[in-house]
């Protein structure tokens, strides 16, 4: 029995989660990011919101790609957050919570992207670190 493309992406990645936290404000939004924030319930910097890895999910945190961190975590990485800040949202599909600033900040540069800036998609190691420090 073949497998579709959607059976092979979920097999790659491994992971059942993935992550995207806000770290710009949404004051000077660009009105298409506007659409996609409201659509996953980020209302202000430093929100965290965790999704199923779908392809849709997938392409609504891509599009911020400029805006914040994201990057796949597993359910464990997701506990410690649980255990110690309540969702500000939570349906079947996303849960929303509101982290504090780093303990240290950021140890990059906010306005730019990878490699020398902080935005962009991090590896589960480096991005649980960040939000470690945010708890």
């Amino acid at each position: 029995m073949k497998k579709g493309k959607k059976g092979n992406k979920e097999e790659e990645s491994g992971k059942e989660l993935i992550a995207f936290l806000l770290v710009k404000g949404i004051s000077e939004v660009e009105p298409h990011h506007r659409y996609t924030l409201d659509s996953l319930k980020l209302k202000k910097k430093h929100s965290l919101v965790v999704t199923k890895n779908l392809p849709s999910f997938r392409g609504m945190i891509r599009s911020l790609n400029e805006l914040g961190i994201w990057g796949e975590v597993s359910k464990e990485g997701i506990k410690k957050i649980e255990s110690k800040r309540k969702p500000v949202y939570s349906s079947d599909s996303i849960s929303v919570f509101n982290l504090s600033p780093p303990k240290g900040g950021f140890k990059k540069s906010i306005k730019r992207g990878s490699p020398k800036g902080i935005l962009g998609k991090k590896d589960e190691k480096s991005f649980l670190d960040i939000l470690n420090r945010m708890i």
